[in-house]
């Protein structure tokens, strides 16, 4: 994973620094759907889900998906677009740490978002990176 390639806005995110990455958010001309799904801009997600569906399971340039940012970083209302648009609960980040969506939620203590993804399939033994299951 290079970190050249991971955006400003979800640098700030990464270095647990929301306030940054919404200040960079206010000054992007628009957001990519990894940066509307972690910042949890549902207007901008939908919009883009709606001219571009295959968004929905899209990696991000550092292997995540939106669906795993929005678990982790987001609240359950956008993890809840996410799939409804058909987001896949089962994909694992194509990177090192192969987290899925579950993991991300689990991690963050999103409990809604857990629910939700339970809910919707999520497989709660399913294996990231050494093995760690959620």
């Amino acid at each position: 994973m290079s970190t050249s390639s991971v955006s400003p806005i979800l640098t700030a995110l990464y270095n647990r620094d929301p306030d940054e990455a919404r200040r960079l958010a206010r000054a992007a001309p628009l957001l990519t759907i990894w940066e509307a799904a972690a910042l949890g801009a549902d207007e901008r997600l939908c919009a883009l889900l709606r001219e571009q569906p295959a968004l929905v399971n899209a990696y991000a340039p550092d292997g995540f998906t939106a669906l795993g940012l929005a678990a982790f970083f987001a609240p359950a209302a956008t993890v809840a677009h996410l799939l409804a648009a058909g987001a896949d609960v089962g994909v694992a980040a194509r990177n090192p740490m192969q987290v899925q969506a579950l993991h991300a939620a689990v991690a963050s203590r999103n409990a809604d978002a857990v629910r939700l993804l339970l809910e919707a399939g999520a497989d709660v033994n399913g294996r990231q990176q050494a093995g760690y299951t959620p």
